[in-house]
């Protein structure tokens, strides 16, 4: 039975810094390597090798807009889905 006058909130401050924390480790690490791999698909003649790559991204880009693009929407929609998906994980 669910106790209704619980003075508890259903999910505390730590299970959201837990979901903010993983999903900008998320972002950190993978999606530099996501942004390294789109360009060696889009341009296979060019981007042949691993460190030519990430030299040249880096070059024209710059390191955010290079290794980061379109970050921001990405985040916001990581962490939507983080938000429903851990707690549901946890309970099971």
């Amino acid at each position: 039975m669910v106790n209704v006058t619980s003075s508890h909130p259903k999910y505390s401050a730590s299970t959201y810094t837990v979901i903010a924390g993983s999903t900008a480790l998320h972002i950190g690490c993978e999606y530099p390597v996501w942004a390294i791999k789109i360009n060696m698909q889009n341009n296979p003649t060019k981007n042949q090798f691993l460190f030519t790559t990430i030299k040249n991204l880096y070059k024209q880009k710059g390191l955010l807009k290079g290794f980061y693009p379109g970050v921001t929407p990405y985040f916001m929609i990581t962490l939507c889905k983080q938000s429903y998906r851990l707690p549901a994980l946890s309970f099971l």
